[in-house]
């Protein structure tokens, strides 16, 4: 475990604030194995800015508030190598001013060059289908989804006999809709949701489906969540590479510079 130990004759905070750096930093390899690593993001806890067991791309998603598929290129061990970040931050420091803070620590200690390109990601894109959209215009001021209760077994792990799913939801955008299914249904989207529906206006409508790991146990009876898209609201979800906007790595060092006098290990 690291720790900072004593710090003296520092910067006055607010000059330190202003240049958005840390007051000291504890960088080094994390000496966990990569088996047995539990990132949980970088977190700010008794004046101090804490990243563990994190690769420089987790470092980079967590600087730039980014997801991994929006950062592209560098050389394979960006998403292998795991690090640890310790770092002192001033009184009062809020996440946002520690995300500032930790892209600086990037470019001082990594030598971290990136640029802004457009690069093809994977996305489920959401369109309108053959057959015409079956939404239907919003006719309430109440927004968002809920789950409506079913009955059904599915005791003693009968996935056969489990409930399908079903949601009401009210008042949505395309792209609301794109970001509930996201989120509905993460067992079968594995990546955002893009509109490219072009319709415009607020939405009601229903969907029904089978939950993933019930889908092969329900067998003609399953309804997936791309069937339901498709029959139930006369729209179509894809999964295609397009191109968005992406910070691409041009240079970073494997090795940080080395920690400064008044960073110890304990």
């Amino acid at each position: 475990m690291t720790r900072i130990g004593s710090i003296c004759c520092l910067v006055p905070a607010l000059a330190l604030a202003q240049q958005s750096k840390f007051e000291l930093a504890d960088v080094r390899a994390s000496k966990t194995s990569s088996m047995m690593a539990q990132n949980f993001g970088g977190v700010l806890r008794g004046g101090r800015y804490i990243n563990r067991d994190v690769t420089l791309l987790g470092l980079i998603e967590a600087a730039y508030g980014l997801k991994a598929d929006a950062v592209a290129g560098g050389p394979g061990w960006v998403d292998s190598d795991l690090f640890d970040v310790i770092a002192k931050v001033p009184d009062g420091t809020k996440m946002p001013e520690a995300k500032q803070m930790l892209q600086s620590l990037l470019e001082e200690r990594f030598h971290l060059v990136l640029k802004h390109d457009m690069h093809p990601v994977p996305r489920y894109v959401l369109t309108v289908g053959k057959g015409g959209s079956k939404l239907k215009p919003a006719s309430g001021s109440g927004q968002g989804c809920k789950p409506l209760q079913q009955p059904g077994g599915g005791g003693g792990g009968d996935l056969a006999s489990l409930p399908n799913i079903v949601v009401e939801c009210h008042n949505l955008s395309p792209a609301d809709i794109g970001d509930n299914l996201r989120q509905m249904a993460g067992g079968y989207l594995d990546h955002d949701v893009v509109d490219q529906t072009n319709l415009s206006g607020q939405f009601d409508f229903q969907i029904e489906w089978t939950a993933r790991g019930a889908l092969a146990a329900k067998g003609a009876d399953g309804i997936s969540l791309f069937d339901a898209v498709d029959r139930q609201l006369g729209l179509k979800l894809e999964l295609k590479d397009i191109s968005m906007p992406a910070l691409v790595i041009e240079k970073v060092d494997r090795k940080p510079t080395p920690n400064e006098p008044g960073v110890e290990k304990t």
